[in-house]
């Protein structure tokens, strides 16, 4: 379960969540099983994020930075994910159903067994992601 600290802290809103990070950027954040679903986490800082099995579900992270953070098995059905940066991400069986992923850094990437059906990937950059059984 999410740390209920960390939970808190993103509640307060992007700009308090950034300023947070950036005062605390030893800090791993645990924010796994985090119910996030239809949050605006635009341009947040979550690099290294603990985010496996988060309900993120028509959250807005758009330019969301997302740099080695491990959203394994997280539901980001109907996201906006435009502009974000998951280079490096752990994204193992994560479901994009519905996600808008346009321009997209998922350089690096672990996308095994992702769902990504119906997901808008104009322009992502997907070099050197790992898709086998992605569908």
């Amino acid at each position: 379960m999410a740390n209920n600290e960390h939970l808190a802290r993103i509640n307060e809103g992007v700009e308090a969540w950034n300023d947070w990070r950036k005062a605390n950027p030893e800090i791993v954040l645990d924010l796994r099983k985090a119910a996030l679903s239809g949050s605006d986490l635009r341009r947040a800082q979550l690099s290294g994020s603990d985010l496996r099995r988060a309900d993120l579900c028509w959250a807005n992270l758009v330019g969301a930075n997302l740099i080695g953070a491990d959203l394994s098995e997280a539901d980001l059905n109907g996201a906006h994910l435009d502009g974000a940066n998951l280079t490096e991400a752990g994204l193992i069986g994560a479901r994009f159903s519905e996600a808008h992923l346009t321009g997209a850094d998922f350089s690096e990437a672990d996308l095994r067994r992702a769902d990504l059906r119906r997901a808008d990937l104009s322009e992502a950059d997907l070099r050197g992601a790992d898709l086998d059984t992605a569908r």
